[in-house]
């Protein structure tokens, strides 16, 4: 149901209300942020719904305006009363869930209202709507920005550092879409993004895995939003790095995962893009890269058509919609009817053997893992195999049950493992 005239009003008077209350509080507080930098018209809309990922979709505006937010895969639990939100909540006494409460990606769904989508109630939003999500989303920021600055406890400083570069996004892209509403963005903001930034930054460790680029994500948005070269520069020069060591020489992907390379392969586009906008030049050999990782998937998809589940992996389909034109992805997508066809055995030096004897996409398919201990988000499945007779599953890997099960450790254990 849409949002008109009265209801609209007095809602967008009490957020404006709140955040102006809340700029007062964090103006006088002066060393706690740093100087803002100006604000410059980016050349086109930064940032986009894939800024925002699952949280969005598990947090309807109406959810939010009750006070209720899921996150990490739990029942919504309500933790904002009277438009004041309680950081201090973590009512399932679970790290994970307070972490990603902190990571304020709860709030997409005001975003992507405030951006004019028409999202799961099926309405279009009005410019003065529009608005209004806007200011319920900075509403509640301008709280986190208070809390932020004041006295927390050791677990709460570490929730928020567990999603650091998450949150930073967020913040940077609601940014963006105040300066596309309102002509500018507010000096509590970008200050705001100053302060989350110089810490992100600080506490880098060039990490050569998804982390980096989940973290430079919002240092580069933000350098090209607010025009500042140095955020810029260090950005583009830490992608460049992991670009080199997230997909090896070979494709296969540092994280032991077949499908945490699926998800890099989702995380390159925005990174592309983004460099796109902000004209940034794209590193020569990321493109080669992202073929190499597609090939590497390809040969690593089972005759169901899904990625085999070694390391942590769900049941999953390649993101084919990536690399459109990606001949290795057009044979996996077509089941082995056009493109091309990985080699019989493909092995990688990372630790794969990934084998097709008859060179079908249904029939005979094996892999067999081996190479270095368990790292990142792979399993103790050295020596492991799987096997695919005839495209039937008969050997087969257990799987993952997901970052959040406790079982997740079990299923990393030899014991799961098809080891020989």
């Amino acid at each position: 149901m849409p949002r008109h005239g009265r209801f609209v009003t007095l809602r967008l008077a009490a957020a404006v209300a709140v955040t102006a209350s809340l700029t007062a509080a964090l103006a006088a507080s002066g060393p706690a942020f740093p100087t803002a930098y100006a604000a410059t018209v980016a050349p086109t809309r930064l940032c986009a719904g894939d800024d925002w990922g699952g949280p969005a979709n598990a947090n309807p505006w109406r959810h939010l305006d009750a006070g209720y937010v899921s996150v990490y895969g739990k029942p919504a639990v309500r933790v904002i009363l009277a438009g004041r939100v309680d950081w201090g909540a973590n009512p399932y006494s679970n790290a994970k869930w307070q972490a990603w409460f902190m990571s304020l990606k709860w709030l997409g769904d005001y975003y992507n209202k405030s951006a004019g989508r028409m999202g799961i109630d099926m309405h279009t939003p009005t410019h003065a709507e529009r608005i209004a999500f806007l200011e319920s989303a900075l509403s509640i920021t301008a709280q986190y920005a208070a809390f932020s600055s004041g006295p927390r406890t050791a677990a709460q400083i570490a929730a928020q550092q567990a999603t650091d570069g998450h949150r930073a996004l967020a913040i940077v892209c609601l940014a963006e879409q105040d300066e596309i509403l309102n002509g500018s963005v507010r000096p509590w903001l970008t200050s705001l993004i100053g302060t989350e930034l110089a810490t992100l930054i600080s506490r880098q460790r060039r990490l050569p895995w998804n982390q980096t680029v989940e973290d430079m994500l919002p240092v580069l948005t933000a350098g090209c939003l607010l025009g500042n070269q140095d955020w810029t520069d260090t950005a583009t020069r830490l992608l460049d790095e992991v670009s080199l060591t997230n997909i090896d020489s070979e494709g296969a992907t540092v994280e032991q995962s077949l499908g945490y390379a699926n998800y890099n392969l989702r995380l390159w586009p925005r990174v592309l893009r983004k460099y796109a906008l902000c004209g940034v030049g794209t590193p020569a050999n990321l493109r080669g890269r992202l073929d190499l990782l597609a090939a590497f998937m390809t040969a690593g998809t089972t005759p169901a058509g899904t990625l085999e589940q070694l390391g942590d992996t769900a049941a999953q389909v390649s993101s084919y919609v990536v690399l459109p034109d990606n001949a290795s992805f057009a044979w996996a997508k077509s089941r082995g009817t056009t493109g091309q066809a990985p080699p019989l055995e493909a092995i990688y030096t990372a630790g794969y053997v990934f084998g097709r004897p008859a060179g079908t996409f249904a029939g005979d398919f094996y892999t067999v893992r081996f190479g270095p201990q368990r790292n990142f988000h792979g399993q103790r499945e050295a020596t492991a195999f799987t096997w695919w007779p005839s495209g039937r599953p008969l050997v087969v890997d257990t799987g993952y049950p997901g970052f959040s099960s406790a079982a997740r450790h079990a299923y990393q254990s030899a014991v799961y493992q098809n080891g020989v």
